[in-house]
């Protein structure tokens, strides 16, 4: 799974939020359905890319720990660790600071 999914998901979710804040009464009930689903949508898509990039972080780990040490198969998976733990990182870090603060992000 790409994280635009994981990001557009989250768009998704900000701009349901963003027009719950905005509801008159009429509406309101059903923009809550909307963002419930919209974050329902996110959280799964969310976990299943973070799910993802673990496993590949740990298939990383694993070639590089059967590798010869100072080869390039274990400076490649080296590398590849790295990158994955960072993106790991960042996206979780990206996704604290960008969710919605709402009553329904409980």
């Amino acid at each position: 799974m790409a994280r635009g999914e994981v990001e557009a998901a989250l768009e998704e979710w900000r701009a349901a939020q963003r027009r719950l804040e905005h509801s008159t009464n009429g509406d309101r009930d059903a923009l809550e359905v909307a963002v419930n689903a919209a974050r329902d949508k996110f959280q799964k898509l969310s976990a299943d890319h973070m799910l993802e990039r673990i496993d590949a972080l740990q298939d990383a780990e694993e070639r590089r720990q059967q590798a010869t040490p100072s080869t390039p198969d274990y400076h490649e998976a080296a590398r590849e660790e790295t990158e994955i733990a960072a993106d790991i990182w960042e996206s979780a870090a990206r996704n604290d600071q960008e969710t919605p603060d709402s009553a329904s992000n409980d």
